[in-house]
């Protein structure tokens, strides 16, 4: 709901500040409100809106997961005795490369969705 005022700041109770007029001086037929269509499930751009939102909607919970899990293998990593340090280095590494391609994958998610939603 967008409401348009034709000048000035509005004060409490439509009380204004030196004389301009607010929201509460304005005559109602002057006042123009924009109701915000209503979306129509149906209608297919709509539809693919919403997939593509619930998309980024995953891809986000992918990301987060995976950056925790590399932040805990590095963690695992700087722990490491000598003996278990290649076997943590390459879960770290790991980690961080699945890290990498899942904010690829919602950056790309993102973008499809500005582009189905605009």
């Amino acid at each position: 709901m967008t409401v348009k005022p034709s000048g000035g700041s509005s004060g409490v109770n439509g009380m204004t500040d030196g004389g301009q007029p607010g929201l509460g001086d304005i005559p109602t037929s002057q006042i123009q409100v924009f109701a915000d269509p209503p979306e129509d499930p149906d209608d297919p751009d709509n539809a693919a809106c919403k997939k593509a939102q619930d998309k980024v909607k995953a891809a986000s919970k992918t990301a987060t997961r995976a950056r925790k899990n590399a932040a805990n293998a590095a963690a695992r990593l700087k722990k490491a005795k000598k003996s278990k340090k290649a076997a943590a280095r390459r879960q770290s590494t790991r980690a961080g490369k699945n890290a990498k391609k899942a904010q690829g994958a919602l950056r790309l998610a993102r973008s499809k969705a500005r582009a189905a939603c605009d």
